[in-house]
C-alpha cells in the first residue's frame, strides 16, 4: 500500500484504517460522492508509509514549503482524494 492509498483509505483522518473506513468506502462505492465531503490531502512524496501508519495522522495540515533557501530544489507532491484507494476519480463533466 502507497502513502497515497493509505491516505485516501483513511476516509476519517484518525491516523488508521479499519473497518469503518471500508464501510465509508463502501457507502461511496455505492451512492457516489455525496456521502463523503470532497477532501484533497497534499502531502510530499518522498514520505514513506512508515513514516506515518500506525501513528494519528493530521491529514488536513496545511502543506508548507521553505522557499528561503538558496539551493534549487525539486519536491514533488502528491495528491490523493479521500476515499478514492484505487485513484479512479476523473473530473466530473460539466453541464
Amino acid at each position: 500500500m502507497t502513502l497515497a492509498q493509505f491516505a485516501a483509505a483513511d476516509t476519517d483522518g484518525n491516523g488508521v484504517v479499519n473497518s469503518l473506513d471500508a464501510l465509508n468506502i463502501l457507502k461511496l462505492a455505492l451512492s457516489g460522492p455525496s456521502d463523503l465531503s470532497e477532501v484533497w490531502l497534499w502531502f510530499q512524496k518522498s514520505l514513506a508509509l512508515s513514516e506515518v501508519a500506525g501513528a494519528t495522522q493530521t491529514w488536513d495540515q496545511d502543506l508548507l514549503v521553505d522557499l528561503s533557501t538558496e539551493t534549487v530544489e525539486t519536491i514533488k507532491i502528491v495528491g490523493a482524494l479521500r476515499g478514492d484507494v484505487d485513484g479512479s476519480w476523473v473530473v466530473p463533466p460539466k453541464g
